[in-house]
């Protein structure tokens, strides 16, 4: 959810992403329960480079101008959780002021 309406920026760029993925349906209850309790992590597909890279590129002309901006990120992947669905958390803060 966009908390705040802001034209794209040439300032730098830091990029959080949390990839949070659907635990299995077939898993047992016990490797479910880990999984909600972040003891078991999501090794497959998808790659976690991929999710960040569509994220970049959507966001190009959006939020920024364009990724090579970012410069710094930081990107997790992990399973849902009762307190956040599976989906793609993005925050992005500036470095510097905006112009």
């Amino acid at each position: 959810m966009l908390k705040e309406k802001v034209p794209p920026t040439g300032a730098a760029v830091h990029l959080i992403v949390e990839a949070v993925l659907p635990i299995p349906a077939s898993w047992s209850k016990s490797k479910r329960t880990a999984a909600l309790l972040g003891g078991i992590r999501p090794k497959g597909k998808p790659d976690l480079s991929n999710i960040v890279k569509a994220i970049e590129d959507g966001c190009n002309g959006v939020i920024y101008m364009d990724d090579s901006q970012i410069c710094s990120m930081t990107a997790l992947k992990r399973y849902e959780s009762d307190d956040k669905p599976a989906g793609a958390y993005v925050t992005v803060t500036w470095s510097e002021p905006l112009d």
